[in-house]
């Protein structure tokens, strides 16, 4: 079967990543708050043995990639992960899988990251699944000023400053391009946090241009303009 451009594009919307030999594919899994049990850890182990060359890779985001996965075993790969309830993706002009750190149990921690980590995944990355963004859009939850999680640098990013609440960071950019996010003037609860997250993202699914990142948008449009949509 020949696996053209735009097949390899669809496939990589659903976290199967062709590869530079232009033959093999990366399965990217999700990993919830970047937690592994023995189940899971050893089923990964089991089929990139089986399925690729015995290895696979940590991403910057806490995901796994499984490499040199051929074509017509990507299917059986996905149901195998499926099993052990590992879920593929983390690709497309989508919100990602939520980042963080391991504010739960780290001595620094000012709340359960892990928690509303998992709360915040629920609804935004999985609430928004079908909804095509301009781009990508990244939230990522620090559970204190430690920048474990680089909270600084994502579209919407939580810094745990005192117990319960947040500071709150907008429009931040890593990788090629790079812009520090901008501080949002006072400290919120958990729950005000999420407030920010649902009127920053749905204020970029309404005025975002496509393939602009949310960043971007905001020095378009005008920190002082999204900060009284936010805000209101």
């Amino acid at each position: 079967m020949e696996i053209t451009r735009e097949l390899k594009r669809t496939l990589r919307e659903q976290g199967f990543i062709p590869l530079r030999d232009n033959i093999n594919f990366a399965v990217r899994i999700i990993v919830p708050c970047g937690i592994l049990t023995t189940e899971t850890s050893n089923k990964i182990t089991e089929l990139a043995e089986k399925y690729g060359r015995g290895k696979f890779y940590l991403t910057q985001r806490l995901g796994i990639e499984i490499p040199f996965i051929k074509y017509e075993n990507l299917e059986i790969v996905k149901k195998e992960l499926a099993d052990v309830g590992l879920d593929i993706g983390g690709t497309g002009k989508k919100v990602r899988a939520i980042l963080t750190c391991k504010g739960s149990i780290c001595r620094s921690g000012l709340y359960d990251s892990e928690a509303l980590t998992e709360h915040f995944n629920k609804k935004f990355y999985i609430g928004y699944h079908y909804t095509e963004l301009p781009n990508k859009f990244k939230i990522v939850v620090g559970g204190c000023k430690n920048n474990c999680s680089r909270p600084t640098v994502a579209d919407v990013g939580l810094t745990g400053v005192e117990l319960g609440r947040v500071e709150i960071r907008i429009g931040g950019l890593s990788g090629k391009s790079q812009i520090f996010g901008k501080l949002l003037p006072k400290t919120y609860s958990l729950s005000e946090a999420e407030e920010v997250i649902e009127k920053c993202l749905n204020y970029y699914i309404d005025n975002g241009i496509s393939g602009e990142r949310f960043g971007n948008m905001i020095e378009r449009i005008g920190y002082e303009h999204i900060l009284e949509h936010i805000c209101n």
